[in-house]
């Protein structure tokens, strides 16, 4: 397994998305955000991280708000997407929720095996209920 889908492309998904490209992964970076997508494809961080410019130059990152192309062409996706605080002080789940139904969308029309991993953060039980329900 070696293709790698990231769904979010901000201060974490970003620099992980640059880092497994740089080490020779084939991957595919997921935003909904156009502007942040065309910044992207001229090679250009949209955010300061110390050397993350050059990464990305140097990199074979390809980008995209397809998530269904993004799922099909790859083996593993990552969930990276923010987690806001909501009005009781809870993590919302609105985002994760959000890419969890694209991706669960997407594997209906995929046999191979795909791994999904969630590392936005996320309350304790959470994958138990409301995002297993999706």
């Amino acid at each position: 397994m070696d293709k790698i889908s990231v769904f979010g492309l901000g201060k974490l998904g970003l620099p992980l998305a640059v880092a497994f490209a740089q080490r020779g992964f084939s991957v595919i970076g997921v935003d909904i955000d156009q502007k942040r997508l065309d910044i992207l494809q001229a090679g250009i961080a949209p955010f300061y991280e110390p050397g993350l410019d050059a990464l990305l130059a140097s990199s074979d990152l390809a980008v995209t708000s397809d998530a269904q192309d993004a799922v099909m062409n790859s083996d593993i996706s990552i969930i990276m997407v923010p987690t806001p605080t909501d009005r009781t002080g809870m993590f919302s789940l609105e985002h994760v929720i959000s890419v969890c139904m694209e991706i669960g969308n997407a594997l209906r029309n995929k046999s191979e095996y795909h791994l999904v991993v969630i590392s936005s953060t996320i309350m304790p039980g959470s994958c138990e209920n409301e995002i297993s329900n999706v």
